[in-house]
C-alpha cells in the first residue's frame, strides 16, 4: 500500500445551543504523529468535527481508517458514523476512543464493526 487515507473525527451535533467550534488539539497531535511515524507510505489525512462533512468524506473520499471520538454526548453519532463507514466500504478500519469506551459499547447485539 503506497497511500493510506485516514479520517480523524470529533463529531458534534448540529443543534441549537453552544457548541465548541474548535477541533480538540488531541486530534491534531494524533494526525501529526501518524504523518511522522508512518514511513514509506503517503498519509492522506482529513480532520473534521462536522457530521455532514464526515459522511461526505466517507461516501466520496473513502478513507481506509477512521478514528472517531466517543463521548457521552456523541456516542450514538459516532456509532452511526462507523456503521455508515462499513456500509460504504466494509474494509474500513473503525477506531473509537474517548471517555465513553467501555464494555458497555460492545454489549449491543448484532454489532457489525
Amino acid at each position: 500500500m503506497d497511500n493510506i487515507k485516514i479520517l480523524l473525527a470529533d463529531p458534534r451535533h448540529n443543534t441549537r445551543g453552544l457548541h465548541s467550534s474548535f477541533v480538540p488539539i488531541n486530534i491534531g497531535f494524533i494526525g501529526e504523529f501518524l504523518k511522522k511515524k508512518i514511513k514509506n507510505i503517503n498519509v492522506e489525512l482529513e480532520v473534521t468535527i462536522e457530521p455532514d462533512e464526515i459522511f461526505k468524506l466517507l461516501r466520496n473520499w473513502k478513507p481506509d481508517i477512521i478514528g472517531v471520538s466517543n463521548y457521552i454526548w456523541n456516542s450514538s453519532l459516532s456509532n452511526l458514523i462507523c456503521e455508515y463507514a462499513k456500509k460504504t466500504n466494509p474494509n474500513t478500519l473503525c477506531v473509537l476512543g474517548g471517555g465513553r469506551i467501555s464494555i458497555w459499547n460492545w454489549s449491543y447485539k448484532n454489532r457489525k464493526y
